[in-house]
């Protein structure tokens, strides 16, 4: 009988290098298309204008649509190689979510409604969790800095939630307290993406 070590597989630092570097990617993505989609967008506020307003004006409809849907695909690739790398469930179905949150965006613009907005609940939403999930499966220091970034990016969503122009954090708008959440989670991606690949890394001779 054939020995286990000859059945072909990819193994766990594979699994590791691979997600962490589609995770990054998907997160620079996102990120950078915001960043183009606002910058041609005449008199664009990010504190007065919500992130999802981006798409009423063109190119930056078409570029912020394009970032989400590719962006948010790659992060759900990126989530199915998770277990292989030996990652919790508690972890991978939070940031398959995330990216299904983001392809949704992109899918269903806010003038859709109710799609669009389970769509953004799912990516901001799942994205913290993400985070707390990934702080209890991390070490030091990734783990605390995960934690942060996680509380702080819910925290931010719960404030745009309820809160809106009218809270305490009125001055930063709509737009500024949703950038909070976005960005902190984006951030996390970023950085759980360099964390993967560090743990893959072929260790130095």
């Amino acid at each position: 009988m054939a020995s286990r070590m000859s059945v072909p597989r990819r193994d766990v630092p594979w699994h590791l290098r691979t997600a962490g570097a589609l995770i990054m990617a998907a997160a620079f993505i996102v990120l950078i298309g915001i960043i183009t989609a606002e910058a041609l967008y005449p008199g664009y506020h990010t504190g007065e204008r919500t992130i999802s307003a981006l798409v009423e004006e063109e190119p930056s409809g078409a570029i912020f649509t394009i970032a989400m849907v590719v962006g948010g695909t790659v992060l759900s690739l990126a989530s199915l190689l998770l277990p292989g790398a030996g990652l919790p469930t508690s972890l991978t179905v939070p940031a398959l979510l995330m990216g299904v949150g983001c392809v949704g965006v992109g899918l269903f613009p806010m003038q859709t409604g109710a799609p669009h907005v389970i769509a953004a609940a799912l990516a901001l939403g799942m994205g913290g969790i993400a985070a707390l999930m990934a702080a209890r499966a991390a070490r030091p220091p990734f783990s605390y800095i995960s934690l942060v970034l996680g509380a702080f990016g819910l925290a931010s969503l719960l404030l745009f939630a309820i809160m809106g122009r009218t809270g305490p954090l009125g001055p930063l708008g709509e737009g500024g307290v949703e950038r909070w959440a976005a960005y902190a989670d984006l951030a996390w991606a970023m950085g759980f993406g360099g964390h993967l690949m560090g743990k893959g890394a072929a260790p130095s001779r």
